[in-house]
């Protein structure tokens, strides 16, 4: 395809674009699916958002969505959509392979429904070629239709960042491919619709495909080598702190910095990068090393408080402060904060632990010690997991420490002059 006449007639396309017939079904209401959802019925009469969970509708009701905005568990409420937009999670399975079921579940529920003329746009996180070799043929083999002749598929990458007040859904460069010119046109006009500028195409589904997955595998290699040379760092006792300020005047630096890795995207999706390539004959050497770097960081933290510890009588007190992925937000998927908690409370340990993003029945259903932020005092041993905009505002390790307490600071946010004299200071 050219992609400079397609550029124009695009342009001329969004232009146009004044028809509101498009029925717009989305599913998988997640951090994904409901903003497009929103979005969506801001702008076309009929826009029906369908999730599995009974408690994630409930929960979305209560915050008061759009009055046209249809919300649904029955997938018979999808009969009626002209064009799907799937936005379900795509994890990995124990082994860290693929895991399709969520995907393969929202096309054999969407091929029930599917007419001639209607369009399957992916919104997952899959390795390249995934969109045309599993989600086209289940639809195509439930519904009876034929890909490309009957109906068209599309694929745009996700790209919501949850926490993030400044790249949401309108002001991200969004990519669109398709499996046909006609196609790809009919996908950039219904997002144009919805963005502030018009969407960036692709040549192709598995370029789209593997420009997401790529997008996330470089941040998790890159967070890995950050990772690795800190760990030289502490042995030659310089900081990674002040190692990065002064490689970060350096015009061409590039500023990552070391920490835990988790969540569902940098955590996951290289997995699917590596199950592709190994499937192809290809050897995802850095890839997989990248993997096992930055998942084995709670064992580097681990044994660096047990140095503390060592030093210390029986009944130390140990505080982590947070357990989600991330700051300021409540999603423990991926987490290797919580998996450094769960692994601190099995030992013995005067040890508890501060998430003021969950509720009291997720915190039950954890099992874990947690305590109040006001009952913390003479703390021994203080870790910033998660640097949640609280924590950072009240300050504990300045007041809530004991006199030679250690503060392990895991996204090197402490300055040195906040710590107390005579606690230790320990950042990645």
């Amino acid at each position: 395809m050219n992609q400079t006449a397609l550029e124009h007639e695009f342009v001329e396309t969004t232009v146009r674009l004044k028809r509101r017939d498009e029925r717009v079904a989305i599913l998988g209401l997640g951090y994904v699916g409901l903003p497009l959802a929103e979005a969506f019925a801001d702008q076309f009469e009929w826009v029906t958002g369908y999730d599995i969970s009974e408690d994630r509708i409930d929960d979305i009701r209560r915050n008061a969505p759009p009055s046209s905005l249809n919300l649904t568990t029955s997938a018979g409420n999808l009969r009626d959509a002209t064009l799907y937009i799937v936005a379900v999670p795509t994890p990995i399975t124990p082994f860290n392979q693929p895991d399709f079921s969520p995907l393969e579940a929202a096309c054999t529920t969407i091929a029930r429904y599917l007419q001639k003329d209607d369009m399957v746009v992916f919104e997952s996180t899959v390795y390249p070629g995934a969109t045309e070799e599993v989600c086209a043929p289940l639809l195509a083999e439930y519904s009876g239709l034929s890909a490309i002749e009957d109906f068209s598929i599309g694929y745009s990458p996700e790209r919501i960042n949850p926490g993030d007040q400044v790249h949401g859904l309108k002001s991200i460069k969004k990519l669109v491919a398709a499996d046909s010119h006609a196609a790809l046109n009919r996908a950039v006009s219904l997002y144009a619709s919805v963005l502030d500028h018009a969407p960036v195409t692709c040549p192709s589904i598995k370029v789209a495909e593997a420009a997401k997955v790529l997008e996330n595998t470089q941040r998790d290699v890159n967070i890995a080598l950050m990772n690795e040379v800190s760990s030289l760092w502490d042995k030659i006792g310089i900081s990674s702190f002040d190692v990065l300020a002064a490689a970060g005047t350096k015009w061409n630096f590039n500023p990552f910095h070391p920490g835990l890795v988790g969540g569902h995207c940098i955590a996951t999706d290289p997995h699917y990068l590596s199950a592709l390539a190994n499937r192809e004959g290809v050897t995802p050497a850095l890839i997989e090393t990248a993997r096992r770097v930055n998942a084995g960081l709670p064992e580097r933290i681990k044994s660096r408080l047990f140095q503390h510890l060592a030093t210390l009588g029986s009944g130390a007190k140990v505080v982590q402060l947070g357990l989600t992925f991330k700051e300021n937000v409540a999603d423990l998927r991926g987490s290797l904060a919580l998996e450094l908690a769960e692994d601190l409370a099995q030992l013995n340990l005067n040890f508890s632990c501060v998430e003021p993003f969950l509720t009291s029945p997720q915190k039950n259903a954890l099992k874990l010690p947690f305590a109040r932020v006001d009952d913390l005092d003479e703390v021994d041993a203080l870790i910033l997991a998660v640097p949640h905009q609280s924590f950072l505002k009240e300050r504990l390790w300045t007041d809530r420490v004991s006199e030679n307490a250690l503060v392990m600071d895991l996204r090197s946010i402490i300055q040195t002059q906040d710590v107390p004299g005579g606690c230790t200071l320990w950042r990645l």
